[in-house]
């Protein structure tokens, strides 16, 4: 009758306050909706009344699900509100929503407008069924339901109003009488999940679930997932997994006979729908983030947040703070707003969450002090000075210097701008991953000082206990300012293509292996330098461009020793450098080549000497072929 008494205004234009209050349905609430049929003898007494719900929403006319009419029944063998039945469908065998006036109208008062099947079928229990006809002139086709389980029988039909139009309908079947579901705490954990503790009015009966529905939108008409609480009794939880941006995640608490694996294959209005009792914070959600903002300054572990810190949060230095790193601790970021906002590292080490990231914004501060940031996975960071970094994925500092210790470990690798080293830094490369790793953006120029991309120490190691580790130099010439150190089982190789070399200002200490893959090498310090270690060095191309010294057995296919340079042998050590090619000296004639007490062993097919003089202490002619020894 409404439906038609609406049509009625709009064509005459009359405009007047109606009487009954308007609650914001679609269906008017001034006419019951009802739930009838062959089960209660289609009887229009109130005792067939649903009553009108918005479920994660405050205000408006939804019929995407939220609005919802429900009406349980009790169905029992005796003492309920009728008996279990089987109704098949069709004319007197079936049930059907209805709403219209106490009398009139064509299809006799409640019955004026229906929500019903088109043909002949049966519903389905605990899951959601669609309405194919709506119709306000006594048409449709009672619909089958099979009630003749004993139970609870709760219909939920969604308020789309007078229309077809996405009418569907769920209804669940309890052993008892639903429970009732709320709320009772909320944690924030370290690895950013979320506890949600849940208490229910009474033991759910078996099949009676108990679900969490969360989204990172503004509402729940998109994007939503659902995860089932664990529990007995009255005492339930549910763990929502860790989210990134966004940072405000909402949620509601419901109960539901449908599966989890059904309701997260599900279409969003059907989720909705496939509610019996819920808690959703009288219709504002529950909802939480991961921004911990200071309100005063003081040490991070103090009470100078604005929630419970956890690690795992989003912590924001506010303007005017200053925070001292006082403990160890993990968070997913860190902005460090503007106006003087301050972070003193201390001595303690920072660890950022994979997905974190570091903010400074103009005015902020960063003081590292003797601290670590270490970087758990991907992340990015605004351009900064750090004491230690290490990085475990992929990580972009933005070009930032790197005053002591870069470590890149397993998993680790640089993006971005190369960061910016001094002459204390040492780029560390500490791996249990056995394969190769090529270097990226934290080694990316040639020089004989610490700069951008140029590092002064480099340091190999492998923590596998067992195998080896090889470390690849990428395309383009490379240099270092420092030391060279290749720990136990790991190999240093160059890049084998032309033009690729590696250029050092600093000593090698090699306990594993050098490989020079065909490529050059020059020693190009200032001030001497020192090839010593336990591991192999097999050199290729070496070019001798300031004086050094080698303390070990080495490898090289072709030497040349620039003018005014020397190459010496440690003193008193009968060490042996193997020549597979050409010794060209372009120094000083019998003083660039210092033997002392070792051994030079010519191994190759056709090894030259060429250029000035050279003083042999003990030179061995290994190889096979003919010589060409330019001897003064």
């Amino acid at each position: 009758m409404k439906h038609l008494f609406t049509k009625l205004l709009a064509v005459l234009g009359f405009v007047f306050c109606l009487s009954s209050p308007i609650k914001g349905q679609n269906i008017f609430s001034g006419e019951p909706v009802q739930v009838v049929g062959q089960m209660q003898g289609y009887s229009t007494t109130a005792s067939a009344n649903s009553t009108f719900r918005r479920v994660s929403i405050a205000s408006g006319t939804p019929t995407d699900g939220r609005g919802q009419w429900v009406k349980t029944y009790n169905v029992q063998s005796s003492g309920g509100d009728f008996t279990p039945i089987n109704m098949t469908g069709g004319g007197s065998n079936g049930f059907l929503f209805i709403s219209g006036p106490s009398s009139g109208g064509s299809c006799g008062g409640r019955y004026n407008n229906r929500w019903v099947f088109s043909g002949v079928g049966s519903g389905s229990v605990n899951a959601v069924n669609t309405i194919s006809t709506y119709s306000n002139s006594c048409a449709g086709t009672d619909m089958g339901l099979n009630m003749n389980t004993a139970g609870r029988y709760t219909f939920v039909f969604n308020d789309v109003g007078y229309t077809g139009t996405n009418a569907r309908y769920y209804v669940a079947r309890t052993d008892n009488a639903p429970v009732t579901v709320s709320r009772a705490s909320e944690t924030l954990n370290a690895d950013r999940t979320a506890t949600i503790a849940i208490t229910t009015s009474a033991t759910p009966s078996t099949g009676e679930n108990v679900y969490v529905r969360y989204t990172t939108g503004t509402d729940f008409s998109s994007s939503t997932t659902i995860v089932q609480a664990g529990g007995s009794s009255t005492t339930w939880s549910a763990t929502i997994p860790a989210l990134s941006a966004p940072n405000t995640i909402r949620y509601y608490i419901f109960t539901s006979t449908r599966s989890l694996a059904s309701l997260n294959g599900d279409t969003e209005i059907n989720k909705s729908l496939s509610c019996i009792n819920y808690d959703d914070n009288a219709n504002a959600n529950y909802s939480y983030d991961y921004n911990v903002t200071s309100t005063t300054s003081g040490n991070f572990s103090g009470a100078i947040w604005n929630k419970t810190p956890f690690d795992g949060g989003a912590y924001i230095i506010a303007a005017g703070h200053t925070v001292t790193l006082d403990v160890a601790k993990t968070i997913s970021t860190l902005l460090i707003s503007a106006g003087g906002g301050t972070f003193n590292g201390s001595s303690n080490t920072l660890s950022i969450m994979s997905g974190g990231n570091l903010t400074i914004q103009s005015g902020g501060v960063f003081n590292a002090n003797t601290g670590t940031v270490n970087f758990l996975g991907t992340a990015t960071t605004s351009t900064t000075s750090f004491r230690n970094i290490q990085i475990n994925g992929n990580v972009n500092i933005a070009g930032s210097v790197v005053n002591e210790t870069l470590q890149i470990n397993d998993g680790g690798f640089m993006s971005g701008s190369a960061p910016v080293y001094t002459a204390t830094t040492t780029l560390i490369y500490n791996r249990s991953n056995l394969s190769d790793f090529n270097v990226t953006n934290e080694w990316t120029s040639n020089g004989t000082s610490p700069a951008a991309g140029i590092p002064q120490n480099v340091t190999l190691i492998n923590t596998s206990g067992s195998g080896n580790f090889n470390l690849n130099l990428p395309a383009g010439n490379r240099g270092m300012a420092g030391l060279l150190t290749i720990g136990a089982n790991t190999t240093f190789i160059c890049n084998g293509a032309s033009n690729n070399d590696f250029f050092i200002a600093g000593n090698i200490i090699n306990n594993g292996t050098f490989n020079g893959n065909g490529r050059l090498t020059t020693f190009n310090g200032a001030s001497p330098q020192i090839i010593s270690g336990s591991g192999t060095s097999n050199f290729s191309l070496v070019t001798i461009n300031n004086n050094t010294e080698y303390r070990k057995n080495i490898n090289i296919s072709n030497l040349t020793i620039a003018s005014g340079k020397t190459l010496t042998v440690e003193a008193g050590q009968a060490r042996t450098l193997t020549l597979t090619g050409t010794f060209t000296n372009n120094g000083t004639a019998n003083a660039s080549f210092v033997p002392n007490v070792g051994k030079v062993v010519l191994s190759g097919t056709g090894n030259s000497i060429t250029g000035n003089g050279v003083t042999f202490y003990d030179l061995d002619l290994a190889g096979s072929g003919s010589r060409n020894l330019d001897l003064v």
